[in-house]
């Protein structure tokens, strides 16, 4: 199948209907004449400010969730309170609070989960407080440069990251944010265009589409190494000082170059298909592999904020794996899915079991005299021998099996 071929087809599923617009905007309104009625009966100003991917036209066709943004003016001393004042009287028992660095807010409205964020009202980018305060920047930068076809466009390039797997810049997934999605289509004109030039793609590829620094080097000295580790540098327009892709994994950038030339060399459909992997599936895989899978589930907590929940578990995960290899038990695979409100944390194992006993190394023979009397007497009661150069003993491993040793981490480490 031709590529042009396959694009006009996923573009048919992937772009809105003009009666899913219309009932999106028609839901919009809806909320925004109830937020800004309730804001004059409180007596507080807030903008109603529509963001993401809605308010810059590159939502998917299936897309459910809608940002709103309520820039509250300078003079008020707690931006989040005071929007939280408004949109409780609005949502009631419906509405849930969201704790970060600054509280924000969700509601579901019929059929559509918005999330409301408060931000400061400012009128440049240089006065913001919080990263969330430069948003509607974003929003408007998009809207000037970005033509409806390439919002189709971008719309493609979103389907095919959801696909592969590395769509969102939150930290536990470390992809693709919808902006930097947005900023290469600016920068490349259209789909077709970025995967073409991924032939030339490799780590630490430069990308300035507003030209603020005339190399590499030079954005690299002025953004600093915190802001530069990420395999692409993509200069935020509207902030030369930030990395529009900082959180973007060299993993998900080589997934998105093996995906890229897949596609190319067979363009199908089936490329642009949401990534919906269950539980069932890691089973198949596990079993296809000869592996031992192990798993545990959580619930997300509804009043924390999910990015820095699965973060810091995810790290947690990454600490388990550490301990795990350290005991002698491999672990060939590990990663989490989220269903529903619901994480399920999984690991895949070379072997279910150990040997009773494992070497301990201690020094060379030749060691001197005092180092050499040390370890022998500390393995008195264990019969010392030499392995290639080294003095070796037999030392009973702590834990025995798989199963023993997995409670113990998920007991003490979790």
């Amino acid at each position: 199948m031709a590529v042009k071929a396959v694009l006009n087809k996923v573009l048919k599923s992937v772009v809105p209907s003009a009666r899913a617009r219309r009932e999106l905007e028609s839901v919009l309104s809806s909320v925004q004449k109830k937020v800004e009625s309730q804001m004059l009966k409180s007596g507080i100003t807030m903008e109603f400010f529509v963001g993401g991917s809605v308010a810059k036209d590159t939502w998917l066709s299936n897309a459910k969730d809608i940002d709103i943004f309520l820039r509250v003016p300078k003079e008020y001393e707690n931006i989040s309170e005071s929007a939280f004042t408004v949109l409780q009287k609005c949502f009631k028992k419906n509405l849930k609070t969201i704790h970060g660095s600054r509280d924000y807010y969700s509601a579901d409205f019929k059929g559509y989960h918005f999330e409301f964020v408060p931000v400061l009202l400012v009128d440049k980018i240089t006065e913001i407080q919080n990263m969330t305060d430069a948003s509607p920047f974003h929003v408007q930068y998009i809207k000037e440069h970005l033509t409806k076809e390439q919002c189709n466009e971008v719309r493609l390039l979103k389907a095919f990251c959801k696909s592969a797997g590395i769509y969102g810049a939150e930290s536990f997934l470390s992809g693709f944010s919808g902006y930097s999605l947005e900023l290469l289509t600016c920068h490349y004109s259209s789909f077709l265009d970025i995967l073409y030039d991924v032939e030339s793609w490799k780590p630490k590829l430069f990308i300035d589409v507003e030209n603020y620094y005339s190399s590499l080097n030079k954005a690299l000295s002025a953004l600093g190494d915190s802001k530069t580790g990420s395999p692409l540098i993509l200069v935020d327009p509207v902030m030369k000082s930030r990395n529009a892709s900082a959180a973007l994994s060299i993993e998900n950038f080589s997934k998105f170059i093996l995906a890229s030339r897949l596609f190319l060399n067979n363009p199908k459909p089936s490329y642009f298909k949401p990534c919906e992997k269950l539980f069932d599936d890691i089973k198949k895989i596990s079993s296809s592999r000869g592996t031992k899978l192990f798993s545990f589930k959580m619930k997300i907590p509804e009043d924390i904020n999910k990015d820095v929940f699965l973060a810091k578990n995810a790290k947690k995960a990454k600490k388990m794996v550490s301990f795990f290899e350290s005991h002698g038990y491999s672990v060939y695979e590990h990663n989490f899915l989220i269903e529903n409100n619901e994480v399920t944390f999984w690991f895949e194992f070379e072997v279910l079991s150990q040997s009773s006993s494992v070497r301990h190394y201690g020094p060379a023979p030749w060691v001197d005299e005092e180092n050499f009397s040390s370890f022998v007497s500390k393995w008195k009661k264990s019969r010392v021998y030499v392995e290639d150069s080294y003095l070796v003993v037999d030392k009973q491993r702590e834990f025995k099996t798989l199963k023993e040793i997995f409670q113990y981490a998920k007991k003490n480490i979790l």
